[in-house]
């Protein structure tokens, strides 16, 4: 059940026919954007492999086989069926993704705000105090960076948490779609392990029939209580100019990897400052056309990686970033969305993030590093953006009594 999802009285529901029932959160992937939800299952694996130029075309070619097979059974049955390929791209090139074919996925409204949320900060205090390994490994990131190992790095730090009681998914949901209403909630179900939770403004690549669009943020301003203070925050971040050199860095980076695959982008040549209920950051919306057979999937493997936040890391950034955090990023920074075989789709980044497993609730949040920042400033950035999750768990009752525990190894 997705609650505040219900139709108007009198609306035909839009669900295939000979479908038993609609994949809800039961299902593998729940995906909310500005145009509604995708909700799927997992009716065909792909294998499991890295995601290259090559494995790319043969994922496509192998939904645009099964959607052949659909569209001629559902012409048989009068039935209606638009297969998509969905999952999660992980963020280190070395790891395999996590693909499925959902042969009968489901479009829902998404549900109009009820009201404005409030800030992170008026549900959460600030997030507890980072293990003595986070700060070293920051610390250390910033010694490499200074002695020229790596000029940009995003460096994620993970908060541990024991619930009262396994999560209301149906509640969490909610309160995830309702902090983000101009952007993104997913819920996926990984083929190993819990599910994943999230919400975020970034857009890393959405096809539509009326074009292309990508929505990179960067920086980071925690949101105050006060209206001054607050506004304070986002004129600080937006006048930065080490803040607007890093998100310059990126939106050029999704520039230069969007060239071979656009027809026409436009580029803004100044950020906006856009706000989470946690933070403020630096946002581009680039848009376009592509070329002829380049699809949503195509595009977000090209840039996702340099969309993540202080562009694509170079291998020895990659080196640096497996030696200093404690375990693999898994689906952490990686993508999760969908293709259809016209091309159509729309793929967001896993940042703001929470893995569940039972009572357990691994949290995820990350820091860009350059040669101005600092531990401290970094740190900051990460308690901000662990904001959004945190509230959306006090909301729907899961941190009433949940207390930090030491990272697990």
């Amino acid at each position: 059940m997705i609650r505040g999802t219900t139709l108007p009285a009198g609306t035909p529901v839009p669900l295939p026919r000979g479908t038993a029932r609609a994949p809800g959160l039961d299902g593998d992937v729940a995906l909310a954007g500005r145009h509604g939800i995708l909700l799927a299952r997992r009716d065909r694996d792909l294998p499991t492999e890295r995601i290259t130029d090559g494995s790319v075309e043969a994922v496509l070619a192998r939904l645009g086989e099964v959607t052949r097979e659909v569209v001629d059974a559902g012409a048989r049955t009068r039935g209606a069926a638009r297969p998509v390929v969905c999952g999660t791209i992980p963020f280190d090139p070395d790891e395999p993704a996590d693909l499925f074919l959902a042969e009968r996925p489901v479009w829902v409204p998404r549900p109009a705000p009820a009201a404005p949320v409030p800030l992170a900060r008026q549900l959460v205090p600030a997030a507890p105090a980072p293990e003595p390994d986070h700060r070293e490994a920051l610390a250390e990131a910033l010694d490499r960076i200074g002695r020229g190992a790596a000029q940009h790095l995003v460096l994620a730090r993970t908060l541990d948490l024991e619930l009262p009681a396994p999560v209301d998914l149906d509640r969490l949901w909610d309160e995830l779609v309702a902090r983000a209403p101009g952007g993104h909630a997913f819920l996926v179900r990984p083929r190993d392990g819990g599910p994943v939770l999230g919400a975020g403004p970034e857009l890393t690549a959405e096809v539509r029939p009326t074009g292309f669009a990508a929505h990179p943020y960067t920086g980071c301003a925690a949101r105050h209580l006060t209206v001054s203070g607050d506004a304070a925050a986002q004129q600080s971040l937006l006048r930065s100019p080490t803040a607007r050199r890093r998100h310059q860095h990126v939106v050029e980076q999704l520039s230069r990897r969007l060239a071979p695959h656009a027809a026409s982008l436009d580029v803004p040549g100044q950020p906006s400052v856009l706000g989470t209920d946690a933070a403020w950051h630096l946002a581009t919306r680039l848009t376009g056309r592509l070329h002829r057979g380049t699809s949503a999937l195509h595009a977000a493997v090209a840039v996702h990686r340099a969309a993540a936040g202080g562009g694509a890391p170079s291998r020895d950034a990659l080196s640096l970033i497996r030696e200093l955090e404690p375990r693999p990023r898994g689906a952490f920074a990686g993508l999760v969305g969908w293709t259809d075989a016209a091309g159509h789709g729309q793929w967001v980044p896993v940042l703001r993030s929470v893995h569940l497993h039972g009572a357990q609730a691994r949290l995820h949040a990350a820091a860009e590093l350059d040669p101005a920042s600092t531990v401290d400033g970094a740190l900051a950035e990460t308690a901000a953006n662990l904001g959004t999750v945190r509230a959306a768990l006090s909301a729907a009752g899961a941190l009433e009594r949940a207390a930090a525990v030491p990272d697990a190894a």
